[in-house]
């Protein structure tokens, strides 16, 4: 059956589009603080 193989497929996230992710966040988190600091000045 069909339906048995697509079942037991495990999803599996690519180490590469994680490394992506975590330098993304970290340019936002960057930036998201300097504008902060700007407001406060």
């Amino acid at each position: 059956m069909l339906f048995a193989r697509a079942r037991k497929r495990e999803a599996e996230i690519p180490s590469s589009s994680l490394a992506d992710i975590a330098f993304l966040l970290l340019i936002f988190f960057l930036v998201f603080t300097g504008i902060v600091v700007e407001e406060d000045s």
